[in-house]
């Protein structure tokens, strides 16, 4: 991602001197993007302000869409949910006066379901996820599907039902790794080992060593978000209290150096 992200600064960098296009919004908007999920949120900012402006200058109303739930994605990630959830409530309203193509749809009830994970919402949330993922079927779409997943995960989780939230998030897991999405597959990780502490807190401690090592190779480990620190903090002390501090290291070091081969974990599929 590093790499690709360092390409993508580079033709943007090449092309400064060109024409405002839509074309350079989409590639400027995909830069937001990958910033978000590295943690560069100072980033992030500043394209949300060029993709806006060039939206504007364009008159795109899927492009002005487009930025605004940049804005979202960055609010979600930094502890501002609630801000978040109520602008992506505006940009799924029938009645909000934007173009919502498909893509920037699904992302945003996405979104949603993430912020209001943040927030404790989680009935609210699993509703949200439960409705991208009855669209993504519709649609054939798989990749916005595992993040469905990965928050019906979460939500099940905050449930206390163990056996749906491992479900959930090695489906997820199945579909990123699959499509080789690395960022994708270390957030079903975090879902997926709080579940596995109950029943296989060694396995859980590999799981929490393989999400390490995919967010290392991202960036900024989970987005510096609070919520997702506090989680994988909060899984690795629940783990701790499972096995010892001397197994869970010996775990988690062996995980740390498996060169990230993540496909014991996938040997079940999402239920119905």
């Amino acid at each position: 991602m590093r790499e690709g992200r360092a390409f993508l600064e580079r033709s943007l960098a090449a092309a400064a001197d060109q024409p405002s296009t839509i074309e350079r919004f989409w590639a400027l908007w995909a830069l937001g993007i990958v910033s978000v999920t590295q943690g560069d949120f100072s980033r992030v900012e500043a394209v949300e302000d060029e993709c806006l402006s060039l939206a504007e200058r364009l008159g795109a109303p899927e492009a002005i869409t487009a930025a605004r739930f940049l804005t979202c994605a960055r609010w979600s990630a930094t502890g501002q949910a609630a801000r978040a959830v109520v602008l992506l409530t505006e940009i799924l309203s029938p009645a909000d006066g934007y173009g919502k193509p498909l893509a920037v749809h699904l992302l945003a009830l996405g979104m949603r379901a993430f912020a209001l994970l943040q927030l404790g919402e989680f009935t609210l949330a699993a509703e949200s996820a439960e409705q991208l993922r009855k669209e993504c079927e519709r649609q054939g779409e798989q990749w916005m599907r595992s993040f469905a997943l990965y928050y019906l995960s979460v939500a099940a989780m905050a449930d206390n039902n163990h056996a749906s939230a491992a479900l959930y998030a090695r489906a997820s897991l199945t579909i990123r790794w699959q499509m080789h999405d690395t960022f994708g597959a270390a957030l079903a990780l975090d879902a997926l080992a709080p579940a596995l502490v109950a029943s296989d807190p060694d396995q859980a401690a590999r799981v929490i060593g393989l999400g390490d090592a995919l967010w290392d190779s991202i960036g900024r480990s989970r987005m510096g978000s609070p919520e997702l620190l506090a989680a994988r903090e909060a899984s690795e002390a629940l783990t701790r209290r499972a096995i010892g501090d001397a197994a869970y290291m010996a775990a988690n070091y062996r995980s740390d150096q498996s060169s990230i081969d993540i496909t014991h974990a996938l040997d079940l599929q999402a239920p119905d």
